[in-house]
This record gives C-alpha cells, structure tokens and sequence, in this order.
C-alpha cells in the first residue's frame, strides 16, 4: 500500500481477516513493469528491498571494454536504446518517488536529456523505429500494458498502436518498419 509492506492477520481455518492490517515495512521497492513488489516470505523469514533506488551512469565504452566518457548525469537508467543514427538514447528513467519509470530522451553529445512520456502510469520499453522518427513503447495507462508510439521529435501526442487483454513487452520493430515485436507474459490475461 503506497511502497508500505503491510500484514494482517488471517485464520486458514475460518477464511477470515483476523485485524487490521498494519505496516512491517516502509519504501519497498516495486516493479511497476512486472507488478511485483521486491519482497519473499517464508514461515519464518521475511526479506525485502528498500530505500534508494540505486543510481547508474551512461557511459561510452569501446570495443575492448576501455571508457571512452560518461554521457549526461547519472540516474536510475533502465532499457537503453539507441537511436538509429546514435545521437540519442531513449531510456526508461524510475521516478525515485514512485519508482514508476517515464522515457527521458538524452542528446548524447550534449549529455541533456528532456522527459518523453508524462502519463503517471508505467511508461517504458522503448524502441526506435529504424528510421529513427517515432519510438514505440510500452505502457500500463489504461490498466493492461498496451502499446504507444510518439514522434521522437516529441511533438505531438502519444497514440495506440496495439490493445489487448494481455500484458505486451515490447520487443523490437523490424528492418522495414512494418511490424511490431512483442512478448506476452504468462498469465497476463484479463
């Protein structure tokens, strides 16, 4: 409940909330791409990831592995992609708040990155089209995840490209642009 590990009480034998619930835990970490909170339990152990979520920094590496410079300021990056032509990256950035990531677009030889998606919702898994001009994603706005896509210029609004009853991480465009890869996780089905 808001990022709060809660417990409460329950009879197996009667089905039955025994209380109230009450917190064991605050600042849990979730997923909002899977929709898992980070925590397991067991009859006597119960563990969990809190706090922070940890910082990365973007960073050009050749192919030997050596550093050739960092890109933009360090942030809580997840799914990088470049794009086409390799002056932006799309990246899904986790709010440190709500750990809900948006896709931020960084200006790789500028390091400034400007924010792409707005929706409170999870917003993420981006993909540039192979000609560079819009980036699909994906998102969970109207409950299921679904997919977008939106001029990477950024003007214009967000539109939908594919809505079903199952949960869709996007995956990749083809060579040509014509088709959508997607995975489907399982038991994602409403």
């Amino acid at each position: 409940r808001d990022l709060i590990l809660m417990a409460q009480p329950f009879d197996a034998s009667s089905m039955k909330m025994t209380s109230e619930a009450f917190p064991i835990a605050e600042r849990i970490r979730y997923d909002s791409g899977s929709g898992f909170a980070q925590f397991s339990a067991s009859e006597n152990v119960l563990v969990y990831l809190s706090g922070a979520i940890p910082s990365t920094q973007l960073t050009w590496l050749d192919r030997a592995g050596k550093k050739i410079a960092e890109v933009g300021q360090p942030g809580s990056f997840q799914q990088v992609r470049l794009s086409p032509d390799n002056k932006r990256a799309a990246v899904q950035l986790l709010d440190p708040q709500t750990t809900v990531p948006d896709i931020w677009l960084i200006d790789i030889a500028r390091g400034s990155s400007s924010r792409f998606t707005f929706d409170p919702a999870f917003d993420g898994l981006p993909q540039w089209s192979p000609d560079g001009s819009r980036i699909t994603f994906s998102s969970d706005r109207e409950g299921q995840m679904n997919l977008y896509q939106k001029l990477s210029s950024g003007a214009g609004g967000e539109e939908e490209v594919f809505k079903s009853n199952e949960r869709k991480i996007l995956n990749d465009w083809s060579w040509d642009g014509r088709f959508l890869a997607y995975h489907v996780l399982a038991g994602s089905t409403k």
